[in-house]
C-alpha cells in the first residue's frame, strides 16, 4: 500500500496542527503549511514536513505548491483548506483595510490555492477541507 498525502493549509495552531500530527500518526505524509516562517520551522522541529504559505500571497501559493508537488512526486491524494484569517470585532469598528485583507486571505485565498492546486499537473485527487474531513471519517483514518 502506498503512503496517503495530503497538504494541510493553517498548521501553525489549532486545528491544522491537530489534524497535521493526527494524520501523520496515521500513516500519511502530511506537507503542513503557515504564514510564519518560525511557525514552519517549529512545525519542522516537530517532525512534520512544512512549507511557508501565505494565503494572502499568490506568489507564496504558487512557490510552496512547486515545492510540494516536487516533492510528493507530483501527487497529492487530499488537501485541507484550514487556514484563515481571524479578525474580532464587531464589522462597523473594523477599518476598511482589515475588511480587505480578511476578505483578500479567506475565500479568494483558498479559491487561487484550490484553483493553482487542480492546474495541469498530474493529480489523484484534490478537496475542499469539509470533503476531506467527511472521507477521512467515513474511512476511520
Amino acid at each position: 500500500m502506498t503512503t496517503r498525502s495530503i497538504l494541510i493549509t493553517g498548521c501553525s495552531s489549532g486545528i491544522g496542527h491537530t489534524v497535521a500530527h493526527g494524520l501523520q500518526g496515521r500513516g500519511w505524509r502530511v506537507f503542513a503549511t503557515a504564514r510564519h516562517m518560525e511557525d514552519v520551522e517549529r512545525l519542522r522541529g516537530e517532525g512534520l514536513e512544512a512549507e511557508r504559505l501565505d494565503l494572502a500571497d499568490p506568489d507564496s501559493i504558487a512557490a510552496a505548491l512547486d515545492r510540494i508537488i516536487e516533492r510528493s512526486g507530483g501527487t497529492l491524494d487530499a488537501l485541507f483548506n484550514n487556514g484563515a484569517y481571524g479578525q474580532p470585532g464587531a464589522v462597523e469598528d473594523l477599518t476598511r483595510e482589515v475588511l480587505r485583507e480578511q476578505l483578500e486571505t479567506a475565500p479568494p485565498g483558498t479559491r487561487a490555492h484550490r484553483q493553482q492546486q487542480l492546474g495541469p499537473r498530474p493529480r489523484r485527487a484534490a478537496v475542499s477541507w469539509r470533503l476531506q474531513h467527511q472521507q477521512i471519517r467515513a474511512r476511520g483514518t
